[in-house]
C-alpha cells in the first residue's frame, strides 16, 4: 500500500458485538478493539493515501442468519426500526463507496436497519 500510495483497510465489525452480550466476550472484545486498530492506521499512513474504516453489521440473510431459531429471529428483527433484513449488496456498495473517496476515513459506518436495542 506505501509503495502504490494507496490503501483501504475495511474491518467488518458487529453492532450486537460491540454493545456486548451475554456469553460472547471474546467475540465483543475483538469487535470492539477494531475501533483502536482502525484510527491508528488511519493516523499513522495518512501521508500515503491509506484510509480505515470499520463497517458494522446488523442482521443480514446469511448463513449464519438461517442457522437461528426462528423465534430468536423474530425477536432479533424486532430489535431494528424497520424489522427486516440487510441484503448483503448493501455491504458490496459500501466497501465501493470507500475505497472510492479517501474522505472516508477513520469512521465507523453502522449498517444494521437501525438496532435499538
Amino acid at each position: 500500500m506505501i509503495k502504490y500510495n494507496f490503501g483501504r483497510f475495511i474491518f467488518l465489525s458487529s453492532k450486537k458485538a460491540e454493545k456486548g452480550s451475554e456469553g460472547n466476550i471474546l467475540y465483543s472484545f475483538s469487535k470492539s478493539g477494531l475501533q483502536g486498530l482502525s484510527r491508528s492506521i488511519s493516523k499513522e499512513y495518512k501521508a500515503f493515501n491509506i484510509t480505515s474504516n470499520i463497517i458494522s453489521l446488523g442482521y443480514f440473510d446469511s448463513k449464519m442468519w438461517r442457522s437461528l431459531n426462528i423465534n430468536v429471529q423474530k425477536k432479533l428483527l424486532k430489535q431494528t426500526l424497520d424489522g427486516k433484513l440487510g441484503n448483503p449488496s448493501v455491504i458490496i456498495d459500501t466497501i465501493n463507496l470507500i475505497i472510492k473517496h479517501r474522505f472516508i476515513n477513520m469512521s465507523k459506518i453502522d449498517l444494521d436497519g437501525g438496532i435499538l436495542e
